[in-house]
């Protein structure tokens, strides 16, 4: 049983982050995308959905430690079409992702979760409009 549970929270995963999945909520205004190339390859991505909250953040293996997720962090808050009216960002964290949070400033706000297979932890960090 555990193995088929693993493959459906793998399934469910795939299904958020097919391209197709990820070019209808851009289509539709409810996702914004920021990405991080090294020449024309892509090696990072962060996505911002509803209402003020991170729906996908990703650095390729090889460029993590880089600044990388802390530079795509940035610039999608630095988009006020989306933060102006927000005091906080959230994130449901995967429980790989918690400790990156917590370094650019995030603050665990419920304890880890199951939803659809998926196991996160609920957390916002305070956004600073000055």
């Amino acid at each position: 049983m555990e193995n088929q549970e693993q493959l459906d929270t793998v399934d469910e995963f795939k299904r958020f982050i097919a391209p197709e999945h990820i070019a209808d909520k851009m289509a539709s205004g409810e996702f914004k995308l920021w990405g991080a190339f090294d020449g024309e390859a892509p090696v990072g991505i962060i996505a911002l959905g509803p209402p003020l909250r991170i729906a996908l953040l990703s650095v390729e293996k090889r460029y993590h430690r880089q600044g990388i997720a802390r530079k795509l962090f940035s610039a999608a808050l630095n988009d006020k079409t989306r933060t102006d009216g927000h005091n906080k960002i959230t994130v449901n964290a995967s429980p790989y992702a918690v400790n990156i949070y917590r370094r650019l400033g995030f603050v665990q706000t419920n304890t880890e979760q199951t939803v659809n297979g998926l196991r996160f932890t609920p957390m916002e960090c305070k956004i600073n409009h000055g």
